[in-house]
């Protein structure tokens, strides 16, 4: 049974992670790519998201449905897009801070979930409309019951039974918003297999058998998005660049580690050395944040100088934390430009107004794509492409900030504008270049009153479809 003290030490973090994470949850009303490619699969009806589905982004598709229901619920806002995450994260900073309570009393449990809570990984997933915060509470809620059983908390009969199916729908959860988070099932063997050499065969057995009802469950997904690779081709290999970050984490986690080896144990013990998988860092954070609540309850045996460490702590991040809710901390934000677009259009634009976009074939929503399918260069010569253009006084033209000019069509579309048009605006807002082009040798004064824009392909250039279309080839992880 939760003690007051306990029951402090678990909910006081996650009110903490609750707050940092409601705070600035707007972001100033911006949106990176990876957050409007939810925004939109979300939006979309059923037989349309299932069409998607069935091309790219299954690895994420349990998500998409999740949100679908959430916006149907909740309304449409960058808030209910975010909110969520908040709330999985507040939840995994309860599971974490509970799994210490248990490992190493109250204090180790306020410890490791104030120092999960002010993670500046916590902060910036807390506010990301994507599944990641959802797979770590997951994943943290399936340690504290696996814990829970090892204790000898679940006793036989139907209580130990209703844990392990806690567990497996936990783990299988994690996995079918995205299945890397299977990456934590070998943490949790070695927990297990200590355990069965002290003496638990029947927890070997039983957690093997959990273990393949989660991978068995998570199986079609992970065969369905193997077909889907190339979605993700793009992506660079590690290099060594990229290695002292989880060298620093894991030597964090060892330095704890060697703190507590020096710890009587009265509690159930838990492999510290393997129990940190290298494959997913994110979570590996939840197990940081363990050893270091545990070693720091191990250091500062009174509640005052851990209390007065905690706040030290949040004081040095503030600038962080800052910097966390400002649209610099993404790569991009797909709303600027679309704002961008709607204060620089003027009626009849090319490419930006009236959905005229002679080189789309299919739009996002009916090609089953974020970004919509252009006619093959057989139907559309670059002698069509010319005379498109022309047809048009003012053309606007939307890319990444660091647009590298691309071969083909766009060779001929640049050729074009080079020739025949004068760009007569150019702003750079938030990762994304706006340009206008109009004909001639001279810009024409702006006038004012101009209409809001609508991008190619049907949907609004907005937060609700256009913004995949502004996005270009977009950045999905697996």
């Amino acid at each position: 049974m939760p003690t007051p003290r306990s029951a402090l030490g678990t909910l006081g973090p996650a009110a903490l992670t609750l707050l940092l994470g409601s705070w600035g949850i707007t972001r100033e009303d911006s949106m990176w790519r990876d957050e409007a490619a939810t925004w939109e699969a979300a939006h979309r009806s059923l037989p349309d998201l299932a069409h998607l589905l069935d091309r790219i982004d299954v690895v994420h598709g349990a998500y998409h449905l999740f949100m679908h229901g959430v916006f149907a619920v909740l309304g449409d806002s960058l808030v209910t897009l975010r909110l969520p995450s908040v709330l999985a994260m507040a939840g995994a900073t309860a599971a974490i801070a509970a799994t210490a309570s248990r490992l190493a009393g109250p204090r180790a449990g306020a410890a490791a979930g104030a120092a999960f809570a002010l993670m500046p990984s916590t902060r910036h997933y807390a506010q990301e409309g994507h599944s990641y915060a959802l797979v770590v509470a997951a994943v943290a809620v399936a340690t504290l019951l696996l814990v829970t059983l090892m204790d000898g908390h679940g006793r036989p009969g139907r209580p130990t039974a209703r844990l392990w199916t806690a567990y497996v729908t936990a783990l299988l959860v994690a996995a079918l918003l995205n299945w890397f988070s299977l990456l934590a099932l070998p943490a949790h063997a070695a927990t297990v297999l200590l355990a069965h050499h002290r003496g638990a065969p029947r927890l070997l057995t039983r957690w093997l058998t959990a273990a393949a009802v989660v991978v068995g469950g998570a199986l079609p997904v992970i065969l369905a998005s193997r077909s889907q690779a190339h979605q993700v081709a793009w992506i660079r290999p590690l290099t060594w660049s990229t290695a002292p970050a989880p060298a620093l984490l894991l030597a964090l986690g060892a330095f704890c580690a060697i703190l507590l080896k020096r710890r009587p144990a009265t509690r159930t013990k838990v492999p510290t050395g393997d129990a940190v998988s290298p494959g997913l860092p994110l979570l590996a954070l939840p197990l940081i944040a363990l050893l270091i609540g545990t070693a720091l309850a191990t250091l500062v045996r009174s509640r005052r100088p851990l209390t007065a460490l905690v706040l030290a702590a949040s004081a040095a991040l503030l600038p962080l934390q800052l910097d966390l809710r400002t649209p610099q901390s993404r790569v991009d934000d797909v709303l600027a430009p679309a704002e961008t677009v709607a204060w620089t259009s003027r009626p009849g634009d090319g490419s930006f107004t009236g959905l005229d976009d002679p080189a789309l074939a299919e739009s996002p929503t009916a090609s089953g794509s974020l970004q919509g399918t252009e006619k093959p260069s057989t139907y559309m010569p670059s002698t069509y492409i010319r005379k498109a253009m022309l047809r048009k006084h003012r053309i606007l033209v939307v890319t990444d900030a660091d647009d590298h000019p691309g071969g083909g069509r766009d060779t001929v579309r640049r050729r074009v504008l080079v020739d025949h048009f004068t760009r007569c605006a150019d702003t750079e807002t938030r990762g994304r270049r706006v340009q206008a082009y109009e004909r001639g040798s001279r810009c024409a004064a702006r006038p004012t009153g101009s209409s809001r824009v609508r991008a190619p392909g049907n949907e609004p250039l907005s937060t609700r479809e256009g913004s995949a279309r502004a996005r270009r080839q977009g950045h999905v992880e697996p």
